[in-house]
């Protein structure tokens, strides 16, 4: 199998690990893979232009004489679309994370978990991407001004 090839093999066999570690039943696997992602289509075809790129330069060069990732066939891959933030889908939200909080807190195996932890779940949002309307991106900069990371934000 040609080495541009084997790099998709390979993102498929860790993107495999990750989900199986995350379906175990053994706490400990799942913790192993707590805060890691599979790669998803969208980031697979993003990998393939920059080695197709550097290939490319490469064969400008004359330090090769093709280029394999032109050869590389990869599934095709969609970007989510964003959603706004609409006052329904906040105040679906914000019902949504009540609960959750509040069986949370009532579990006695879970109730050590952060507040921000498990607002952070993305089950709970209508989109894997969400759009601040004009409003709520301005009462958030007015928040953000008092920061004391203020700074490195501009």
């Amino acid at each position: 199998m040609p080495t541009v090839e084997r790099v998709f093999s390979r993102i498929d066999e860790k993107n495999a690990e990750i989900l199986a570690a995350r379906r175990s039943g053994d706490p400990e696997i799942r913790a192993s893979v707590r805060g890691r992602r599979p790669t998803g289509p969208v980031t697979k075809h993003r990998i393939k232009a920059t080695i197709r790129r550097v290939l490319a330069d490469a064969m400008r060069e004359h330090l090769i004489a093709f280029n394999a990732a032109a050869l590389v066939s990869l599934p095709a891959g969609r970007k989510p679309k964003g959603l706004v933030w609409t006052k329904a889908r906040v105040k679906a939200f914000n019902d949504a994370f009540a609960e959750r909080l509040q069986a949370v807190r009532a579990d006695p195996e879970l109730r050590h978990l952060r507040t921000v932890t498990v607002w952070a779940r993305t089950d709970l949002r209508p989109s894997s991407v969400m759009v601040w309307t004009p409003a709520q991106l301005g009462v958030f900069l007015d928040r953000a001004v008092t920061d004391r990371l203020y700074a490195c934000s501009i």
